[in-house]
């Protein structure tokens, strides 16, 4: 069984030949398969969905390519992410305590719950609707359970206002 490397350095094997130059390669650390183009394996541009590839803690998964919003979504949630995990983020959250529930480290899990979200419909529509943790979370932590779109004029009023959500109740620190 030879092993090859992808441009990341990660290890793959080919595990199935299917014909029409299609290969079904399987990668060693995390398991996944994937089918490709065989001449992607001598131009190493083999990717696994499930390599790390977003502030040390994302991840792609395998998600439906054809939703209308998947670009949009993933800009959504790789701003999330940078918002949460990077350090050269002077504006995000790193550090301070607010994460991403490990559902949505996934974009493909993230990606598959955003519809079932309050206000998806309007930021679907384009609406100015943002994400928020705030409203029906505790401001801390960015999941399916805490998180939905409300108006950016509402999102942006509340970080003015310097409100915080501690111990069930809204403060607002900047009085």
């Amino acid at each position: 069984m030879e092993v090859y490397k992808n441009m990341s350095g990660y290890e793959f094997t080919v595990i199935e030949q299917l014909g029409n130059r299609q290969v079904k390669v399987q990668f060693l650390k995390t398991g996944s398969v994937v089918q490709m183009h065989s001449g992607n394996i001598s131009a190493s541009k083999v990717k696994d969905p499930f390599q790390i590839s977003r502030c040390g803690v994302g991840y792609l998964g395998y998600f439906d390519k054809k939703k209308c919003y998947q670009k949009r979504a993933y800009q959504l949630w790789s701003n999330m992410i940078k918002r949460c995990y990077d350090s050269n983020d002077k504006q995000g959250y790193f550090g301070t305590g607010v994460s991403v529930s490990d559902s949505w480290l996934c974009y493909a899990n993230f990606l598959e719950d955003l519809n079932s979200l309050g206000g998806f419909d309007k930021w679907l529509a384009k609406e100015k609707y943002q994400l928020d943790k705030d409203l029906i979370g505790n401001g801390k932590f960015y999941s399916k359970e805490t998180c939905e779109f409300i108006p950016e004029h509402l999102n942006k009023s509340l970080g003015k206002l310097g409100k915080k959500y501690v111990d069930g109740c809204w403060l607002t620190t900047n009085i």
